[in-house]
């Protein structure tokens, strides 16, 4: 049971002047109001919840809140100049190598670099949401594709670990980089620590990063099963 005054000096603190409206008597009435109490909380918790709503995650309340601008406001735009920099000294080699020309490595560097850069661009502004639920499917298109590398793949400098797809040339191991920091990311989502130090969500994340590193190594390719399981522990 909560009285007029007391609903009124709640919702003064919780700065709602609306939801409980109908539910407070008339001014100078101050009969007793049933509120709801769930569990062990108390009755501010119980209103204050009731308040502020379903609960968001932080990648969907950022979805409601920030625009494109908003995104781009808060890209690490000192990251990004150091990474231009560091790429702009590697296509100022790539020039001087060639004796002062930009055929033929540093002009296909410079659009290299000027796609990767906008593609850096397009995923820190896209909705975290859509990661979410991309994290998966591209997790398990990668490890296919490494899969496939063990039967369809062709050596190369003394490796098994590239397969045709038209007229490219892909290297699985390089999408299992990214597509494991996505899943990991996603299956850790929510969880607290003791709920992944079980031994059900243990197992699972380090097979998740074990299988593909196991399919790396067999290529063989040290370097990028070291990244892999590097990617994953950290």
């Amino acid at each position: 049971m909560l009285f007029r005054s007391e609903i009124v000096r709640l919702q003064k603190e919780l700065g709602d002047t609306g939801q409980f409206a109908d539910a407070i008597p008339p001014d100078g009435v101050d009969a007793p109001i049933k509120v709801p109490v769930l569990g062990k909380k108390t009755v501010a918790e119980a209103i204050a919840a009731a308040l502020a709503g379903p609960a968001l995650r932080p990648y969907a309340a950022a979805k409601r809140t920030l625009t494109t601008v908003d995104k781009l406001a808060e890209v690490n735009w000192g990251l990004v100049l150091l990474i231009t920099l560091i790429g702009g000294a590697g296509i100022a080699m790539l020039y001087s190598v060639a004796n002062g020309h930009l055929h033929p490595w540093a002009l296909r560097q410079i659009g290299h670099f000027t796609l990767g850069l906008i593609v850096l661009l397009a995923a820190a502004i896209i909705d975290v949401r859509v990661w979410m639920s991309l994290a998966y499917p591209a997790y398990g298109f990668a490890l296919l594709l490494l899969i496939a590398v063990d039967v369809v793949g062709h050596t190369g400098l003394g490796a098994q670990r590239w397969i045709s797809v038209g007229p490219m040339e892909l290297q699985p191991s390089e999408l299992m980089k990214i597509s494991l920091v996505l899943a990991l990311a996603r299956f850790l989502h929510g969880k607290s620590i003791e709920e992944v130090s079980k031994p059900v969500p243990l197992a699972i994340g380090l097979a998740m990063i074990g299988i593909p590193a196991v399919f790396v190594v067999l290529q063989p390719n040290l370097g990028t099963t070291l990244i892999i399981l590097m990617d994953g522990c950290s």
